[in-house]
């Protein structure tokens, strides 16, 4: 009999955390089309999705981390797309707004850090807008002449210091809070350690515990790798689920270590460079990719975007995860050259149209210094 009361004791408990677990996403939107879809997607994973009727929809899920999430919704509506960041926990929480102005105008109503959220992603929203406008015939630009392309970066240079500048402000104004452990985060990679550890520092004990907090951590613990230093190996599945060590592929070859994501315009650009690459170098190249993306259905658009048998494994977990933190990895792409002994001979974050060039050098330096 005790242990009968023990056991519902310790199922009910299960299904009061559960619950607590939950939140759920209410829409009042109006000039949307009826049957437009809704998605709600957490870690670039979707995880619910709706119809509009009348002007309604509900999606919800469930918070398996200690603090609130940031999840994106998307509507599509005859082949537009609408999106919101909602920063939520375990609240119910409206979503109001009209068709005409969504991305810029609609509102969440909801709990204490929702709302918190709400008033940091009012000021970014119109910068996000500008530099999508600018980006969104990214794959064209190399059609532009030189000094369109300048202008273009200049002006994405200028909004991205506008958006460091708010986040600057919000960290100097509130460390103690989820919203600024989570914009903390966000930023650690391009802030210097110093400045990290120093905010970290200012993190309230009640809070360490949250899944960003955890993860800054990490981060002020793992040293960055310099050139001459040897390869930090992984674990991988390619597409069938096998399992591989990068270690394997030290074989002789020098091997490019290619952090890429599968939507990342710059990583597309640099799919045909990579492959001519492999192909001038005589067999002495090896490149592996390392998929940043979580969501299975964008390691089949990757590998429909080349030309050649490739090398890609993933983890699941994101750019976020163990191996990219391990390389101080925070945007694709990025490159590690390896030679056969597996010390790191060059790096580089970002594409160029001079990489392959770079890449081509320190595989003639590197081999000059052997001979």
């Amino acid at each position: 009999m005790k242990k009968s009361i023990l056991l519902c004791i310790a199922v009910l408990s299960f299904f009061i955390v559960q619950a607590q677990n939950h939140f759920s996403i209410t829409g009042q939107v109006k000039g949307f089309s009826n049957n437009a879809k809704v998605y709600l997607n957490l870690n670039d994973l979707d995880i619910d999705s709706a119809t509009i009727l009348n002007g309604y929809f509900k999606v919800k899920g469930t918070n398996y981390e200690k603090g609130p999430e940031s999840v994106f919704l998307q509507i599509i509506d005859n082949d537009q797309l609408f999106y919101r960041f909602i920063f939520i926990e375990n609240d119910s929480i409206i979503l109001k707004g009209s068709k005409e102005g969504f991305n810029l105008n609609s509102v969440v109503i909801g709990g204490k850090n929702t709302s918190l959220f709400e008033q940091y992603e009012k000021k970014l929203r119109p910068l996000f807008e500008e530099r999508n406008k600018i980006t969104k015939d990214y794959l064209e630009w190399s059609k532009l002449p030189n000094s369109e392309v300048d202008k273009k970066m200049a002006k994405i240079k200028s909004i991205d210091q506008e958006r460091l500048k708010i986040d600057l402000q919000t960290l100097n104004k509130g460390i103690n809070t989820y919203l600024g452990i989570y914009v903390l985060y966000s930023r650690m990679f391009e802030l210097n350690k110093k400045q990290v550890e120093t905010y970290y520092n200012k993190i309230p004990k009640q809070l360490v515990g949250y899944s960003y907090a955890k993860k800054i951590n990490s981060f002020l613990h793992i040293k960055p790798i310099k050139i001459g230093n040897l390869f930090r190996d992984f674990n991988g599945k390619d597409k069938e689920e096998i399992e591989h060590k990068f270690s394997a592929y030290f074989i002789g070859e020098f091997i490019l270590l290619e952090f890429t994501s599968a939507y990342c315009g710059p990583c597309r650009i640099a799919i045909p460079e990579i492959e001519k690459l492999n192909a001038t170098t005589n067999g002495k190249l090896k490149t592996v990719s390392f998929i940043t993306d979580i969501n299975p259905k964008w390691i089949s658009v990757w590998e429909s975007l080349h030309k050649s048998n490739s090398i890609a494994l993933w983890d699941k977990t994101g750019i976020s995860g163990p191996t990219p933190s391990n390389y101080s990895v925070n945007a694709t792409p990025t490159y590690f050259l390896f030679n056969p002994k597996g010390n790191l001979i060059y790096t580089n974050a970002g594409f160029k149209e001079e990489l392959v060039e770079k890449i081509n050098l320190a595989l003639s330096k590197d081999k000059q210094s052997d001979n």
